[in-house]
């Protein structure tokens, strides 16, 4: 096999699709590497989540460690910010002391937690072989040594150099490090890999290298919360909304997007409607989820995080709108502010067709859109103003394979009830 062919099969691996551009990769001088979700995964449902296994004894030290992480953020006049300057900020609350014990644990535990991609490895390893040159990226707080140690910890090694926007003091989000990328190697025939659609894709093409971005089909997170879970989290989540967006309605795509709509509509103290959007003869979708509670729980997730599964999904755009009379009762024109919310942004074309149908029934209001995950594969086409997971599939008392599915159910069914007794959702 020709070395082309070999770099197009296992960069097609890699990133999920017969990759149209190989040749850019066999004949770059250079290849470029983002870090975190792309040659290095963690073991955790979210990067904040390695502060939960510090200091196990206080129960505040999570939130105390992304408060002081935005503080630094918030007050920095440089393009990122160092692990040293967020535990400068910890000192004032925990002490000099105690905050250097905090973060030598936070350097383990990002240590313990890191694994492989194994189809980066391998691609990694085969490019080494065939003596390209390899340069690493990351716009990333820890120190370049930290992230040096969890590269080589998972056998990646042999790189030229390695770039951390923390310690240069440019990023990638900027694309000032990828200028000085071009000024210190001379060259920009370099070709880079990256999973952030605006840091990794974007910005490096405005500075003149090729770059490809990282499939998240190959790294859909799947697991389970119950519904007092999801419960607390949109509270939470609905907290951190009001700091900029205020919503007068929220309008629910049903019957998923009620879940996480209820906790959020009792936060902002403002009614919800429901609107249903659904793809035209779907009856492969509704076998499915016969066959859901029969599943068992590893081949579901594996379902849901299939490649496959988000393949299919792309090739329907075609949505139907029905609204319901809760919906078409209302006066629209009371409302100013509209949120729309559903449990994920997949493909986004629902979306889509849901944000239409509101801004047909509200054409002076302002519409934003909250979903509780997001599949980057729907960035393409739509925009999601706030969501609370990315590339991860949360399974819920929305599945038939929920023990709360009925529950649930149930609900709605309350919920419609009382609406309807009431007349209409604006009182």
């Amino acid at each position: 096999m020709s070395v082309k062919k070999k770099i197009k099969k296992v960069l097609g691996s890699m990133l999920g699709k017969s990759f149209k551009y190989c040749t850019a990769v066999c004949d770059a001088r250079i290849i470029s590497f983002d870090v975190f979700d792309t040659l290095i995964f963690r073991s955790v449902k979210a990067p904040e989540d390695v502060f939960s296994l510090i200091d196990t004894e206080n129960p505040q030290y999570k939130d105390d460690r992304i408060e002081a992480e935005k503080y630094v953020r918030a007050n920095t006049k440089a393009e990122d910010i160092t692990l040293d300057e967020i535990y400068a900020r910890l000192a004032v609350k925990y002490g000099n002391e105690k905050t250097e014990i905090l973060k030598k644990q936070e350097i383990e535990k990002e240590l313990e937690v890191s694994y492989a991609n194994p189809d980066a490895l391998r691609f990694f390893k085969y490019l080494r072989e065939k003596g390209k040159r390899i340069v690493i990226t990351s716009d990333m707080y820890l120190p370049k040594t930290v992230i040096a140690q969890i590269l080589s910890k998972n056998g990646f090694k042999g790189y030229e150099k390695l770039y951390v926007s923390g310690d240069d003091g440019v990023a990638k989000r900027t694309g000032h490090l990828y200028e000085r990328l071009i000024s210190e190697l001379g060259t920009n025939n370099i070709v880079h890999i990256g999973d952030h659609f605006r840091s990794d894709y974007i910005m490096p093409l405005r500075s003149g290298i090729k770059a490809f971005l990282f499939s998240p089909m190959n790294k859909i997170r799947v697991f389970s919360r119950t519904r007092s879970e999801i419960d607390r989290d949109c509270q939470k989540w609905a907290e951190k909304i009001g700091l900029e967006y205020r919503p007068d309605l929220i309008v629910f795509i049903a019957k998923s997007g009620f879940l996480f709509a209820e906790p959020m509509a009792d936060h902002f103290g403002c009614p919800m409607v429901d609107i249903s959007v659904s793809r035209p003869g779907n009856d492969g979708k509704d076998t499915i989820r016969k066959l859901i509670p029969r599943m068992p729980q590893k081949l579901l997730f594996a379902l849901l995080s299939s490649k496959a599964t988000y393949g299919y999904q792309e090739t329907n755009s075609e949505r139907e709108v029905k609204i319901s009379e809760r919906y078409q009762r209302l006066d629209w024109s009371k409302y100013k502010k509209i949120l729309l919310v559903d449990d994920s942004a997949d493909t986004g074309f629902s979306l889509i067709a849901a944000q239409n149908a509101i801004k047909a029934s509200a054409p002076e209001s302002e519409v934003r859109t909250a979903c509780y995950c997001v599949i980057d594969i729907s960035k393409k086409r739509v925009k999601v103003d706030y969501h609370r997971y990315r590339n991860t599939i949360v399974v819920s008392a929305t599945s038939r394979y929920s023990d709360e599915y009925d529950d649930f159910i149930g609900s709605i069914r309350k919920w419609e009830e009382s609406y309807d007794q009431a007349g209409n959702g604006d009182d």
